[in-house]
């Protein structure tokens, strides 16, 4: 599923580049936007995948969705 999701307050995402490659933390601040393809969710977390085609590992209470 396609999303828009904003952030609702500065945070710590931990992203993968590849399969092969290790995992770090990116920084996300209040307020920004970002365009992903939500892989997987439960109640906690969301697996996303970016543009860039890097997957990340995002707190659900850190994000709201946008409707477009």
């Amino acid at each position: 599923m396609d999303a828009t999701i904003k952030f609702n307050q500065d945070a710590d995402v931990v992203i993968q580049d590849t399969a092969e490659s290790m995992p770090y933390a990116a920084k996300y601040r209040k307020d920004e936007i970002e365009y992903v393809e939500v892989l997987d969710t439960n109640r906690t977390t969301l697996h996303v995948q970016f543009d860039d085609g890097s997957v990340g590992w995002i707190k659900t209470r850190h994000v709201d969705f946008l409707v477009c």
